[in-house]
């Protein structure tokens, strides 16, 4: 097929990075820039698909919009960077002025949300750091989409950034169906409004729920996060709700079921102890006047009865938490994007034209460590950084002269080697950190390879 004759040649060019391709059509007519896929995506968003920032430019510099979306889910090239965690295009886009869609779109995923879902937390860094994002925009809003979709660490971030803890997520549900000659319909919705510590809560996450609680969270009044936590038998969770205030260990739900009638249902035998031994009344009625010993007997549940039935143990007070009221946050100038935001810059020195190479690890955050390797012979300073919360390796490489710095892509636990990992955890430890060994090496290491750091 001949050039210049052919939108999918024009397109394909965009995807794959043929700047030569791509610069003769536009030399002939800006008519290709309208050139639309399958799905509706023009060539400026096959390029933000493929990170090809060079191709990206040139469309713009043609007359193609930033701002563009295409037709299927709404994507932006913003969207398309984003998504494919092209960071150095990313920061073209929020360089330029006419994008302004971070944190909100008329339909389907925002850049925001697609940077908390698919885990690009170098790129949220450099939305928060671009000062274009509205943090309680959006549906959900970005503290809830990091809760729904359990990303503790982009949670940390965000509420680091002075993202708003109790922002709420309304929407419209159907609240009746009716059914007429076999065809079924919504005749009524309903508001609902949920709190990003409920929706902790629903995911079971101990670790949301105290980076919430910490932060200020709040539940909303027809909310039961301790019902929820009853449910999953999470005594760590229902612990934490109750030394910060924010239930009673005798609420109840809409059908008056208290968490021990819960936890009764769910077959949560050491959930029922705690909540026994917390003062909660096991012969509480619920709305059809059962008790939760009825529940354990409806369903032959021995251990819960013979708990439910015997003696009451040994009363347990817990101390409640005093809630500081949040810091004032105090604007920075933008830091270079980073895994881990709590990360401090590193400086090590070594003395002229040393021929000695210099390595160093250190923590660089509550989940992640750093290991600094500067090479004065070679003019380099390559830095790991090691999250081990999201199970990700990313590299920084560089060059002491020039100051200039690349950074490599997200690599997960997975793709490293046995050695690499195991010596990154044990150097964590050994620094102080703490994480779960299960998740750090799952899929990768058996644990019963593993060895324990000395002294620990």
């Amino acid at each position: 097929m001949g050039l210049f004759r052919s939108e999918r040649e024009f397109l394909n060019a965009a995807a794959s990075g043929d700047t030569e391709t791509v610069s003769a059509y536009l030399s002939k007519s800006k008519k290709w820039l309208k050139a639309q896929d399958d799905d509706g995506s023009q060539a400026i968003h096959l390029a933000a698909r493929n990170g090809h920032t060079s191709i990206v430019t040139l469309l713009a510099n043609a007359g193609a919009s930033l701002q563009a979306h295409n037709q299927e889910n709404w994507a932006t090239p913003l969207l398309e960077a984003t998504k494919g965690g092209h960071t150095n295009l990313v920061k073209y886009l929020l360089e330029n002025e006419n994008v302004r869609s971070v944190s909100t779109a008329p339909h389907g995923t925002t850049p925001l949300q697609a940077a908390i879902i698919h885990e690009r937390y170098d790129i949220l860094q450099m939305f928060i750091d671009a000062k274009k994002v509205d943090l309680t925009a959006g549906d959900p809003p970005a503290i809830y989409c990091a809760v729904i979709n359990d990303r503790p660490a982009a949670l940390e971030m965000l509420l680091a950034a002075g993202a708003d803890p109790n922002v709420m997520r309304k929407r419209e549900v159907p609240d009746r169906s009716d059914e007429f000659f076999g065809y079924s319909y919504t005749t009524r919705t309903k508001t609902v409004i949920n709190s990003p510590l409920q929706a902790a809560a629903t995911k079971n996450s101990t670790v949301m729920l105290e980076m919430l609680l910490k932060a200020g969270a709040q539940k909303l009044k027809d909310e039961h996060p301790l019902h929820s936590f009853a449910a999953h038998g999470n005594i760590a969770a229902a612990t934490l709700l109750l030394e910060y205030g924010i239930v009673k260990i005798g609420d109840k739900n809409d059908t008056y079921q208290s968490a021990l009638h819960v936890a009764s249902e769910k077959n949560q035998p050491e959930m029922a102890r705690f909540l026994l031994a917390q003062g909660i009344d096991k012969d509480m009625p619920d709305k059809e006047r059962r008790t939760a010993l009825s529940y354990a007997q409806q369903f032959a549940m021995r251990e819960m009865i013979e708990l439910l039935q015997g003696p009451l143990p040994k009363r347990e007070t817990l101390p409640v938490k005093k809630i500081e009221a949040p810091a004032p946050i105090i604007e920075q100038k933008p830091t270079p994007a980073a895994v881990v935001p709590a990360a401090q810059p590193i400086v090590i020195t070594t003395p002229p034209g040393s021929p000695k190479d210099v390595e160093v690890w250190t923590l660089t955050g509550a989940h992640s460590v750093a290991h600094i390797t500067v090479m004065p012979v070679l003019n380099k300073k390559l830095t790991e950084l090691f999250n081990f919360e999201s199970r990700e390796r990313v590299t920084f490489s560089e060059n002491l002269a020039t100051k200039s710095e690349l950074m490599g892509p997200h690599q997960s636990f997975d793709a490293i080697s046995d050695d690499a990992l195991l010596k990154a955890f044990s150097e964590y430890t050994r620094l102080g950190g703490k994480a779960d060994e299960d998740k750090v090496f799952k899929h990768t290491i058996a644990k019963t390879q593993l060895k324990k750091p000395a002294g620990m």
